[in-house]
Parts: C-alpha cells; structure tokens; sequence
C-alpha cells in the first residue's frame, strides 16, 4: 500500500468515527393551519439546537433538540401565534422524551378554532379529521 492510499485509509476511518460521534435528532413535523390541507417538513438539529419555523405570518413553530448527547433528553415543540403589536402567544407546549438519533413525529392543527396536537403521526397525515 503505497503512502496516498494509506493516508486515504486513515482519513476515511476518522470520519466514520467523526460521523458516529455526531448526535442529531430528526424531527418530522406535519402542520394543517385552518382550511388547508397537510403539508410535513423535516429537519435535523444537533444536540442543543433548535429552528423557528413561520407556517404562515401569525402563525409559527419553534422546534428544540434535547440538550442530552448521550442518554434521553427532552425535545420540545412550540406553536406561536404572532400578534398584532409583534409578540408571540404560546398556543401549545409538546415536551418530548427524545434519545439522541431518534425521529421524532408530531404533528399540529388548527381544527374548528382550536390547537390539535398529535404525537407519533405520519408525516403527512391529517391532523384535523
């Protein structure tokens, strides 16, 4: 084996290590505002990270990834309503036991005028029936 061919060898090795070293939790989100149909997303968050996501402009979802690398952690979805004067309102909370590596499935509803929240749906599937 010549040296590029053993370099190459030991840098592959390293990144597989780097690669199963790095935790991420994915999220797979299906959100059915009032009088629309179901639309899912997915995203991938490190341990600690979290994205804020605008479903419409007074409407909006913040995800969090549990801050736990290793062992259980809790992973949290927020609804907001966006106000006239700029603030948010909480609509709902989801805390969720979550490992590291794990996909998490929710999804939310604007159902008849109310907050609908169901764990362990389908990407895709109706929330609101």
């Amino acid at each position: 084996m010549n040296k590029f061919n053993a370099i190459a060898a030991m840098l592959a090795c390293l990144w597989a290590g780097h690669a199963q070293a790095a935790r991420s939790t994915q999220f797979d989100i299906t959100l059915q505002p009032a009088g629309e149909s179901a639309r899912s997303f997915k995203v991938h968050l490190p341990p600690k990270g979290s994205v804020r996501h605008v479903i419409r402009d007074d409407l909006t979802l913040e995800v969090h990834a549990p801050a736990e690398e290793h062992g259980q952690g809790r992973s949290e979805l927020r609804l907001l309503s966006q106000q006239k004067d700029g603030s948010f309102k909480v609509l709902h909370i989801a805390g969720i036991a979550t490992f590291p590596n794990e996909v998490v499935q929710a999804g939310y509803g604007i159902c008849a005028g109310k907050v609908t929240y169901r764990s362990e749906i389908a990407p895709g599937a109706a929330v609101c029936q």
